[in-house]
């Protein structure tokens, strides 16, 4: 037998299911809201999008550039705390190996 020491477990277990119409219209006014803000993302993200002149072109370039100094950066960080991490593993499987002997 479970002890339940909390006081509602001397209450008479209710129903909180709800019901299929009130499930309906919660999925759908989730849908809406959802659908919504990805919508205006997307317009507003079309509407800020300009024309480039070719003389413009240079600076999107050096655009590429900085994101793919971020994107090395990240990755070498990345690879570094992969690195300690297995070197974390080698010492853990020595202690293990050094304990069992």
């Amino acid at each position: 037998m479970l002890l339940c020491w909390s006081r509602s477990a001397n209450r008479h277990p209710r129903n909180h299911t709800k019901t299929p119409v009130i499930q309906y219209l919660t999925g759908l006014l989730l849908g809406t809201v959802f659908f919504y803000v990805m919508f205006c993302g997307f317009l507003l993200m079309v509407l800020g999008v300009q024309a480039v002149t070719m003389c413009d072109v240079g600076m999107m370039r050096g655009l590429f550039m900085v994101s793919a100094r971020i994107m090395l950066g990240c990755f070498l960080v990345m690879a570094c705390r992969m690195f300690v991490m297995l070197g974390r593993l080698g010492m853990m499987f020595c202690a293990l190996f050094a304990h069992r002997i």
